[in-house]
């Protein structure tokens, strides 16, 4: 259900716009509070190591439904899924890449290496950037995907995709649904809420 991710992913948007703001304007004796624990970094890790190894199987399957969507000659269908498999070999591994890249350097940070609190700064810039590239990336896909309308279901594949805002049952240690909203499910022993 894409009309569903809709609200998370604005709301990580949003997110992401009011920390860049808060990080232009800041007093750079404040800026560790940009750094993530070594808690949030190893669940991050986790989260990001995750969905770039799932991308593969999230392309697959995307390539799956637009061949679909191609016969059933669904031309909403096929712009949707066209954009959403772009989206997944261009944006999501691109951001995926700085998003790991970002939790090695605050990793680092941890482990005692030296950053300079400017690099620091410019470095969690090109992050809230990279994010609210993404995200204005995939609303207008997932937008496009809560309007398409499958007339025909007959060969339509009906593989679970991992998509923000959903729980994939396959990791049941995590809610995924709970992930970049600042809230925890406590039915789980991740804490969802430090993972954005």
């Amino acid at each position: 259900n894409f009309a569903g991710a809709i609200q998370p992913a604005e709301g990580q948007l949003n997110k992401a716009i009011s920390d860049r703001q808060e990080l232009e304007n800041i007093d750079l004796s404040l800026i560790g509070k940009f750094v993530l624990s070594p808690q949030q970094i190893q669940e991050g890790l986790a989260y990001w190591n995750n969905e770039q190894t799932e991308l593969s199987k999230q392309r697959a399957n995307v390539q799956e439904k637009l061949n679909w969507a191609t016969k059933d000659n669904n031309q909403p269908a096929v712009s949707f899924y066209s954009n959403l498999l772009n989206f997944l070999n261009t944006t999501k591994p691109q951001y995926i890449s700085t998003v790991l890249a970002d939790l090695a350097k605050d990793q680092a940070l941890h482990n005692g290496s030296a950053e300079s609190v400017e690099s620091i700064k410019a470095r969690k810039l090109a992050l809230f950037n990279a994010t609210i590239a993404y995200y204005n990336v995939l609303i207008p896909i997932l937008t496009q995907g809560s309007q398409v309308t499958v007339h025909n279901y007959t060969g339509l594949p009906l593989i679970p995709m991992s998509a923000l805002g959903v729980d994939d049952s396959a990791t049941p240690d995590i809610n995924e649904a709970y992930i970049g909203t600042g809230k925890d499910d406590p039915n789980t022993p991740v804490d969802e809420s430090r993972i954005y």
